[in-house]
C-alpha cells in the first residue's frame, strides 16, 4: 500500500492528534452519583486532579478507540492506494489509445486538467486521468523515466523518456481524440525500438514497462511483441455492458447506368441497442432536406451488430454536399459516426458538334440549335457533312446526314442512318398518310416527361434495327420511330424522321427530349458521383491556376495547408499532398481546382461498436487487465473511512455503557 498524498495525511495527523490529547487533558471525567453523605465528596475531589495540566493520561479504552478512528481518517486524507500492477521497471511507457471509440461519452472520470465541459467525460478523459496517476506513482522514487505515446491510425511520441513530472503531464494533456481506427501494432513497434536501446552506456538493454490505456476495442495484434512487459489499463464501462451507439457505417454514391442523371446513393446504419428500435435518417443536399427514411434495427444473434441498408435516389446533375444523418439518437455515446457525407460533382457540360447539310452546316434545324443553346454546353459547333469529325467532341448530332463511319463517341441521328450491320433507314412508300406515335417507353431516361400524343409526322422513315443491341423507345404504325443502339459500349440514339416534316420542333416536349438525350448519352453511367475521404486516407488536391496554397479548414481553424508551386497550375498539374485529416466532418477548401468542399467520414464498423474488453490479444498472448482499477493504483480511502465510522460507533456504545446509572 502507498499514499498518493502523504503530505495530506501528515498534516491531518499533526493537527487533529494534539487536539484530541488536549481535550483529554481538559475534559472532566465525572459521573453523576447519588451519595448518602457528604463525607464521600472527598473521593470526588480527587477527580478534580484530572484538570491539572501536564499530568499523565490515565489508560482509557475510549481514548484508544478515538485515537484509532482519528488515525484512520488521517490515512484516508492521504489517499491510500494498492499498487495493482506489480513492480515496474525504471523505464515506463504510457501508451494512450486515441482512436474513435475512445471518444465515447461513458468514461468513469474526467481528466482533472481538462477544461470544464457540459458533456459527460469520455473514455479518453478517463485514460488521461489514470495516466497522470500512473506517472505520479512511478516517478515518486525519482529514478524512473516516463515516456508518453499516443496512437490511433499511427503512433505519436508526445514525450520521450523523461524524469520531469511537468513534461509528462503536459504530454498527457496533448493526447487528443481522433476519429481513426487503432493500429496497436504500429505503436508497439515504436515501443519495441526503445527496448533495444540501453538506459545508459554501462547497462544492457531492458524492456520498459508498458501501460496500455485503452477501452480494449482493438483487433488482435500480430508481431514479435511477446517479450514486452505490457499491462492493460482498461477504461470505459465494464465489458458486457450494452453500448448504445447508432452509426452510419457505409455511404456511396454512383450514377445509374441506365439513367445517368439519377444518383443512386447507398447507406448502411449500425446499432448496438439490446432491443429493437426505429431509426430515422435524414438526407440533406447543401443543408436543404431532400428526403428521409425510417429503418428498424433488430438485435443480431451473438456478438454481431444490428445493421440495415438504406438506399436513396437523387435526380440531379448539379453538385453539392449530400449528408445522411441519424436523427434523434438518444443515448448515443459516440457522435463522430452519427452522420456521413459525400461531395457530389456537378455533371460537366459536354462539347457538342452538329453535322448538318450545306457547305457550312447552315441548314441545321433551328429548333435543334435553339434547344442545344438553351442547355449552355461547354462548346457547340456546326459542321458540314464533308468536314472531318471533331476529336474533342463529347457528342455528335447528325441532322439528316449519314456519316461514312461511326465515331467513337455517342451520337444522335435525326432523319439519318448509321453505317452499322443490320441497321438501315429508308424512305417510306409513296402515298403514306401522316403518322402519330402509337406508344413509347415513358420510364426510359431519354423519354422522361416527353409527351408525344399530339406529334404528327409526314411521312416517317422506315427504320430497321439489328437483331441484338437495339431497343425501340417509341413506335409508330409502321415500326420504330425512336431507337437506341448499343454499339460496343457506345450509345447511339436514332430518330426516324426529319424535324422539318413534323410538328415536334416547336412542341414543348422536344427541348425536354434533347436535355434527357444529352444527359443519357454524355454522362458516364455506373460511375462514382460522390467523393469522400476516410479518416485514414491522405488527401491530395490539384492547385487552382494562380493559387499560392491549398488550405483545408474546419469550423474554426485550418486543419491542413500545402504550398502550391510558384508557376500557375495547369489543368494536369500534379496533386499536392495535404496529409491525413483525423476528424470526421465537412471541410472548406480554398485554392484547389474545382473543389470547394471535401467530406471526411469515420464509417468504420469495428470502431462504431465502441465495445470494451478486459483482454487484448498481442502476439497470440491474451493480455488481461490487472485489476478493477485497470493496472493503476487502486485507491482504498473509503475502507479507512468505514473503519473510522465503525470505531466511533464502538466508542459511543462503550461510553453509553459506562455512563449507565
Amino acid at each position: 500500500m502507498t499514499l498518493l498524498s502523504p503530505a495530506s495525511a501528515l498534516l491531518a495527523a499533526l493537527i487533529c492528534g494534539p487536539i484530541l490529547v488536549l481535550l483529554y487533558f481538559l475534559k472532566l471525567r465525572r459521573r453523576p452519583l447519588r451519595v448518602s453523605s457528604t463525607l464521600l465528596w472527598e473521593r470526588a475531589v480527587r477527580d478534580l486532579q484530572v484538570n491539572a495540566p501536564f499530568r499523565w493520561l490515565r489508560p482509557s479504552w475510549l481514548l484508544l478507540l478515538q485515537a484509532l478512528a482519528l488515525a484512520c481518517l488521517a490515512i484516508a486524507a492521504g489517499r491510500p492506494a494498492l499498487d495493482m500492477s506489480g513492480p515496474v521497471r525504471q523505464r515506463i511507457v504510457l501508451l494512450i489509445d486515441c482512436s474513435a471509440s475512445m471518444s465515447a461519452l461513458d468514461g468513469a472520470e474526467r481528466d482533472p486538467a481538462a477544461l470544464p465541459s457540459p458533456l459527460p467525460p469520455s473514455r479518453l478523459d478517463e485514460a488521461r486521468a489514470k495516466a497522470r496517476r500512473l506517472a505520479a506513482n512511478a516517478m515518486a522514487s525519482g529514478s524512473a523515466r516516463v515516456m508518453v505515446v499516443a496512437f490511433a491510425a499511427s503512433p505519436q511520441i508526445l514525450c520521450p523518456l523523461s524524469t520531469s513530472r511537468a513534461a509528462v503531464d503536459e504530454a498527457i494533456d496533448a493526447a487528443r481524440a481522433t476519429d481513426q481506427p487503432a493500429d496497436l501494432a504500429a505503436a508497439l513497434s515504436v515501443v519495441a525500438s526503445i527496448a533495444e536501446t540501453p538506459a545508459d552506456e554501462s547497462s544492457d538493454p531492458q524492456a520498459p514497462t508498458v501501460f496500455l490505456l485503452t477501452d480494449g476495442n482493438i483487433a488482435p495484434v500480430e508481431g514479435r511483441f511477446g517479450s514486452l512487459d505490457i499491462r492493460l489499463v482498461r477504461v470505459g464501462p465494464n465489458p458486457g455492458t450494452p453500448v448504445e451507439n447508432l452509426a452510419v457505417t457505409r455511404l456511396a454514391a454512383r450514377r445509374d447506368f441506365e439513367d445517368p442523371a439519377t444518383v443512386r446513393v447507398f447507406a448502411q446504419i449500425q446499432g448496438g441497442h439490446p432491443e429493437a428500435r426505429q431509426v430515422r435518417l435524414e438526407w440533406r443536399l447543401d443543408g436543404a432536406p431532400v428526403g428521409s427514411a425510417v429503418r428498424t434495427l433488430r438485435p443480431a444473434p451473438g456478438d454481431a451488430a444490428a445493421t440495415a441498408a438504406v438506399p436513396f435516389d437523387l435526380a440531379t446533375t448539379e453538385g453539392g454536399t449530400l449528408t445522411v444523418s441519424i436523427s434523434g439518437a438518444v443515448g448515443d455515446v459516440l457522435r463522430a459516426d452519427d452522420a456521413a457525407a459525400v461531395v457530389l460533382q456537378a455533371a460537366s457540360r459536354p462539347r457538342i458538334a452538329v453535322v448538318a447539310p450545306g457547305s457550312d452546316g447552315a441548314d441545321a434545324d433551328p429548333f435543334l440549335l435553339g434547344a442545344l443553346r438553351a442547355l449552355e454546353p461547354a462548346a457547340l459547333v456546326v459542321l458540314p457533312g464533308s468536314a472531318p469529325m471533331p476529336a474533342d467532341a463529347d457528342l455528335i448530332i447528325f441532322d439528316r446526314v449519314t456519316p461514312n463511319a461511326r465515331p467513337p463517341v455517342p451520337t444522335l441521328s435525326i432523319g439519318a442512318g448509321l453505317p452499322a450491320a443490320g441497321f438501315s433507314v429508308s424512305p417510306a412508300p409513296s402515298q403514306v398518310p401522316p403518322a402519330r406515335f402509337t406508344g413509347w417507353q415513358r420510364n426510359h431516361p431519354a423519354m422522361r416527361y416527353a409527351g408525344l400524343e399530339t406529334i404528327l409526322i409526314d411521312p416517317p422513315l422506315r427504320l430497321t434495327l439489328p437483331e441484338s443491341g437495339a431497343l425501340s423507345l417509341a413506335d409508330g404504325p409502321a415500326g420504330p420511330l425512336i431507337a437506341l443502339v448499343q454499339d460496343r459500349g457506345v450509345r447511339r440514339l436514332v430518330i426516324a424522321f426529319d424535324l422539318e416534316r413534323s410538328n415536334w420542333g416547336p412542341h414543348y416536349s422536344f427541348p425536354l427530349f434533347i436535355a434527357n438525350a444529352i444527359d443519357y448519352l454524355t454522362l458516364r453511367g455506373d460511375a462514382q458521383a460522390g467523393r469522400a475521404f476516410s479518416t485514414t486516407e491522405p488527401v491530395s488536391l490539384r492547385p487552382a491556376a494562380g493559387a499560392r496554397a491549398i488550405e483545408i479548414s474546419g469550423s474554426s481553424a485550418v486543419v491542413a495547408r500545402a504550398e502550391a508551386p510558384a508557376q500557375a497550375a495547369a489543368p494536369d498539374a500534379e496533386p499536392l499532398p495535404l496529409g491525413v485529416i483525423s476528424r470526421a466532418g465537412v471541410y472548406t477548401v480554398q485554392g484547389a481546382q474545382a473543389v470547394g468542399q471535401i467530406a471526411v467520414n469515420l464509417t468504420d464498423d469495428f470502431e462504431s461498436l465502441a465495445r470494451t474488453s478486459d483482454t487484448v490479444t498481442i502476439s497470440g498472448i491474451s493480455r488481461a487487465s490487472t485489476g478493477a482499477a485497470g493496472g493503476a493504483p487502486r485507491e482504498i480511502w473509503a475502507w479507512f473511512v468505514t473503519a473510522a465510522l465503525v470505531l466511533l460507533s464502538i466508542e459511543w456504545f462503550l461510553f453509553a455503557w459506562q455512563m449507565r446509572p
